[in-house]
């Protein structure tokens, strides 16, 4: 199945004024097996491997599910503080193309991120309160052929996104 993402507008009440959001919603479309399979599943533990070799933050750990995935189902990681309280992801969802940040709103990132925000929010999930951060284009990261140039990109984003709000 392919994965469609369909852009909507909305507004939420965001610190007492009206803030104008995005969210996605889902469309399916069958699509068959490929030849590809073989090497999807190799993308996938490559790509895990270049998340966990970006990450250099001490105050956050990333952790996988016990159950061989992730919260989100997809390649990423879980994202813990010290005291091991769930706080975010960072992965690809299956069938997206961008690398996400994204922050669950019950932990200590949820608040430092709105305190540093600007721009449109972009809501994961509604049901599970989910807020997309920030983004990474997967196309941008195959830009470099390396894994040195791979990292290079995945850490920049992560200094650039991540570590002004932890």
């Amino acid at each position: 199945m392919i994965k469609k993402e369909i852009y909507n507008k909305g507004s939420i009440n965001f610190k007492g004024k009206n803030v104008t959001i995005n969210y996605v919603k889902d469309q399916y479309i069958n699509e068959p097996i490929s030849e590809n399979i073989c090497n999807s599943i190799n993308d996938y533990y490559n790509l895990m491997h270049l998340i966990k070799n970006s990450w250099s933050n001490k105050k956050y750990i990333l952790k996988m599910d016990d159950a061989g995935g992730c919260i989100m189902n997809g390649a990423g990681y879980n994202i813990y503080d010290k005291n091991d309280n769930l706080q975010a992801w960072i992965g690809v969802k299956e069938k997206y193309e961008s690398l996400m940040f994204i922050i669950f709103y019950w932990g200590s990132l949820y608040v430092n991120a709105q305190k540093n925000f600007k721009g449109l929010m972009e809501i994961f999930d509604w049901d599970e309160d989910m807020w997309i951060y920030s983004k990474l284009n997967i196309n941008d990261i195959l830009k470099e052929k390396k894994v040195s140039g791979q990292k290079k990109i995945i850490k920049e984003w992560i200094k650039e996104n991540i570590e002004k709000i932890s």
